[in-house]
Order: structure tokens, then sequence, then C-alpha cells
């Protein structure tokens, strides 16, 4: 499935994770991987949690950091395909 701005993802429940001083580490039980995240793939980790489109978490990432919309969109959408690929997300069609 191709993720776009408008698809929606959520944490799997296939994964458990942790907060260490603001940088997220998550296991795979499915893969039984190890990963870990920078502050901002925390962030969007973060947002996640519950179902979001792709679009609302760089609404929220422009109001956190200093960042131009077309970058963020880039960089979002390049951060949450590992994440597909893992099995560590859910993605929904709009």
């Amino acid at each position: 499935m191709e993720i776009t701005l408008a698809s929606v993802i959520t944490q799997s429940e296939d994964q458990v994770s942790t907060d260490l001083e603001g940088e997220v580490v998550l296991m795979s039980i499915q893969q039984g991987n190890y990963y870990s995240m920078n502050s901002v793939l925390s962030r969007i980790w973060a947002l996640s949690g519950k179902p979001v489109r792709i679009s609302a978490i760089c609404d929220s990432l422009m109001e956190e950091y200093q960042v131009e919309r077309d970058v963020c969109e880039k960089q979002a959408l390049e951060a949450v395909q590992p994440l597909a690929q893992e099995k560590l997300i859910n993605v929904a069609a709009p």
C-alpha cells in the first residue's frame, strides 16, 4: 500500500516501546528486532498512538519545530516507510 499524506497510521500492537529521555526504543515482538528513534521520529511515534493522518502529524511537527511544510511532509513520509515495512505501524487508506 502506498503511504500518502492522507494515509492514517497507528502503532501496531505487535511491539513494545519505552521512552528513554525523550527518545523511543522499541522492540518488534514479531521480528525480535530493537529500534531506537531520534527525537523527531519519537514524536511521530507518540502522535501515532491513536489513528492519525500523516498530514496532521506534519501540522503538529510544524508547530513544534522550525520546518517548512514541503520538507516536513517529505521527511514524515520517509520516516514512516520503514515503520510500515517492519510492521511497527498500521497504515490505512483515508
